[in-house]
């Protein structure tokens, strides 16, 4: 090992509170290579058991296409990585460190051991990250009671606001498991009550505790859904409910759940439910024209979900080591993450960090929640029922993402390879061409894929059930989104050179669809419950895409009357439903709005509106080929939370549920 050697003058020590942390996650990392080392040995004598490090290093693994729930050939010599099983919680352990780690595990010991004295406790980067009124950086003595209900009443209610407003949507918790160990919180948080109220759909399996450590991790996750319960409910709603203005409430359960995230130290944190208390406060926290520091912190969650190992399929674990549950819950949050990284970045003008190559997960299955029983193993050919299940909906939201985020990746790159030339030479006007009508073809097989994996989810829904209506609509949007963001991500002067007339048509009636659809399920009744969520997507590209059109001079040539005609409606709906916001990026919008619908000079100024991406909602850069030559994407599949009722502007959503 290379010196490292500790000197009693040294001038920079470690302190002991950083070396309690470090020693103990040691021991449990030499507890895991003798685990691997061990089951290695076992498999070279048993080939066809399974193995916990049944992944292939990523740099060669393919991405698992998302409707195939086959079980991937097993070939344990060429595989690397690890999940291990401690105390029931799977940590990752990649197969890169292990040559080095196992050598030198003991020398890092060691010289942690000898440079062990007394030092001032140092900041974390969690004391930072927090709102200003956050008292995740204050003691916990004395204030983590001040967060909960006030009574047990209130937490169920809380609960089934949640499973009704939230869940549908965001599906990343397991209903009857989480019942029972919600009935478990709360008879520990609440003693003096003898007497409880069942979970809404859930087993509350009275004979079952949790210990006090189980409980303290399942505190973060539970405070988080009294977060978005309250985020979903009307503020009116609120005050009746609960004697509270909605701000105020919101701002309790939000300080409490980032008080209990730190109490976990989340950013190190190996338990599952820590890091689903984190994305959901994400979800909820996510407004497309109010992002904040949602989206950095989306990429703390990528990098959390890394290092539990997410990115990698939990079929990896030997058999009997983690059920169906587990396996399921896994794959749902790491899609939500994938999803929030998706529309985060997509905000700020950027392709998504994840790409496909990085990860091996598998997309999750369509089955209700109560087909999944805990402790029941895993099976490789598990596949969606055939029906509509309490998946569907989520399902479309994630498949659709997956492929608008590929489809901004592929054009970014693209752009790039155009700008910058091949092997180092300038590609004249031909080649630029070819290489556009390539991505073209590219674009309309993604297209095929997405439509044929969006029809297979909603293949079983029936019009006449109000859920599977909005199915049914929101796979329609979905569908008709990828073209005009496929539009938004080409140069604008090589657009007309691929796209021909009749195909920009389409595209501009697709994106009017969807602001129509906008306006209509804003208002719509069966989408109450979603309002939470509908509000969240203030559809800024898609208005943009609109206005720009517009103005452009194709849309002012004979023949293209219709068109505008339906813009310029567009255009006053529009204003009659925003015009009265003045926060956000609103006014800005309402600028442009009101430049078309009181433009009376065809000839005025055609310069086209995208550019302005820029200032909608604090967005940061266009993409890599500027504002000159390229704009933010459109697609909206489906989003996780706004904070509605916290800010005064909420916008409104795309299609179906405005999902």
């Amino acid at each position: 090992m290379p010196a490292l050697k500790a000197s009693s003058n040294s001038g920079s020590r470690l302190s002991s509170s950083t070396l309690a942390r470090i020693n103990p996650g040691l021991q449990r990392l030499a507890k895991f290579m003798e685990q691997a080392k061990a089951y290695e040995a076992s498999s070279s004598h048993s080939p066809s058991s399974s193995s916990p490090d049944s992944f292939s290093s990523t740099s060669t693994t393919q991405p698992t296409p998302a409707a195939n729930t086959s079980a991937p050939p097993h070939n344990p010599r060429s595989e690397e990585d690890a999940l291990i099983l401690d105390n029931g919680v799977p940590h990752f352990v990649s197969g890169k460190h292990w040559a080095w780690m196992a050598a030198e595990l003991q020398d890092i010991q060691s010289v942690l051991t000898e440079s062990q004295k007394s030092s001032s406790p140092e900041g974390t980067l969690d004391d930072v990250i927090w709102e200003a009124d956050s008292p995740a950086k204050a003691s916990f003595s004395n204030i983590s009671n001040n967060f909960w209900p006030d009574t047990r009443e209130d937490c169920y209610l809380l609960l089934n606001v949640y499973l009704a407003n939230v869940d549908p949507i965001v599906r990343i918790i397991h209903r009857p498991s989480l019942a029972r160990r919600f009935d478990a919180f709360v008879r520990s948080q609440y003693p003096d009550s003898r007497d409880y109220t069942p979970t809404q759909g859930g087993d509350s399996n009275g004979g079952t505790s949790c210990g006090p450590t189980k409980i303290d991790a399942f505190q973060p996750l539970v405070m988080s859904i009294f977060y978005a319960a309250v985020n979903s409910i009307k503020d009116t709603d609120v005050a009746t409910m609960f004697g509270m203005d909605k701000v105020s409430l919101l701002n309790r359960y939000r300080m409490g759940t980032e008080m209990l995230l730190k109490r976990q130290k989340f950013m190190t944190s190996r338990i599952f439910e820590v890091l689903q208390a984190f994305v959901i406060l994400l979800t909820a926290q996510y407004r497309e024209d109010d992002m904040g520091k949602v989206w950095p912190l989306t990429g703390l969650a990528i990098r959390i979900a890394m290092l539990q190992g997410l990115h990698r399929d939990p079929l990896a674990l030997p058999l009997g080591t983690i059920d169906v549950v587990q396996v399921e819950l896994r794959r749902r949050l790491w899609a939500q993450i994938c999803y929030l990284d998706f529309r985060t970045a997509e905000d700020h003008g950027f392709a998504p960090s994840i790409h496909a190559s990085d990860f091996d997960t598998r997309r999750p299955v369509s089955l209700d929640d109560v087909d999944l029983i805990e402790g029941v193993a895993p099976l490789a050919g598990l596949s969606d029922a055939s029906k509509f299940t309490d998946m569907t909906i989520y399902l479309l939201r994630i498949t659709a993402a997956g492929y608008y985020g590929h489809i901004i990746q592929i054009t970014h790159a693209s752009r790039k390879r155009l700008r910058n030339g091949l092997n180092g030479s300038v590609i004249d006007e031909s080649q630029s061409l070819v290489k556009l009508q390539e991505l073209l073809q590219t674009a309309t097989g993604l297209a095929g894929e997405l439509e044929r994996g969006l029809d297979e989810l909603v293949r079983y829904c029936d019009k006449r059930v109000v859920m599977q209506s909005m199915a049914l609509d929101l796979s329609q949007h979905l569908k008709t989104k990828f073209w005009v963001m496929f539009w938004m991500q080409i140069p604008r002067q090589n657009r007309e050179k691929i796209i021909s007339p009749a195909m920009r048509r389409n595209i501009f009636v697709d994106a009017a669809t969807a602001v129509e659809t906008w306006c209509t399920i804003s208002s719509s009744p069966a989408c109450e419950p979603y309002q939470w969520h509908i509000t969240s997507h203030a559809g800024f590209n898609l208005i943009l895409y609109v206005l720009s059109e517009l103005r452009s001079p194709e849309f002012r040539k004979p023949g293209w009357e219709d068109l505008r005609q339906r813009g310029l409606q567009l255009a006053n709906a529009i204003y009659d439903l925003r015009g009265h916001h003045t926060t956000g990026a609103w006014p800005a919008i309402m600028w442009l709005v009101n430049r078309i619908r009181f433009q009376q000079d065809p000839a005025e100024d055609s310069r086209p509106l995208m550019a302005a991406g820029a200032v909608v909602g604090g967005n940061g850069g266009t993409g890599p080929g500027g504002p000159s030559d390229t704009q933010p994407s459109i697609m909206r599949p489906a989003g996780p939370a706004g904070a509605g009722g916290v800010d005064d502007a909420p916008p409104v959503g795309p299609a179906g549920v405005g999902i």
